[in-house]
């Protein structure tokens, strides 16, 4: 999947959703979701993080369709999470809901006794 609406569909239909009601869980219109779908309108980092939320997935995978990274390299990932935190305090809030919610996943895993998941490699 190369477009991000793509892998929103993707798994919207995986979890059996119809676009009406994730529009409806979001609270955006029916005709913006199918916009994003579609690929003529892209949503703000905000709402990436909600669809992620809602969707079950990494929003960095959503963004990007790169999803491989072992559990070894998610220090490394925390860190430069941390450092685009200091680099750009303006967007603190989303930067920290994307530190949050991999947080969360990483310890779910843990908890289930799965030691390879995948998570964005921005490099």
């Amino acid at each position: 999947m190369k477009k991000l609406g793509d892998r929103i569909k993707c798994y919207r239909n995986k979890l059996g959703l119809t676009q009406g009601e994730l529009a409806e869980k979001l609270k955006i219109s029916y005709p913006t979701l199918n916009k994003y779908e579609k690929g003529h309108r892209i949503p703000d980092a905000y709402l990436i993080c909600r669809i992620a939320e809602i969707l079950h997935c990494d929003p960095g995978f959503l963004l990007t369709g790169n999803e491989k990274i072992g559990l070894s390299n998610f220090d490394d990932e925390l860190t430069e999470i941390i450092n685009l935190l200091l680099d750009h305090p303006e967007d603190k809030v989303i930067i920290l809901k994307l530190l949050n919610a991999r947080k969360i996943i990483r310890e779910t895993y843990i908890e289930l006794g799965i030691s390879n998941f995948s998570f964005v490699n921005h490099k």
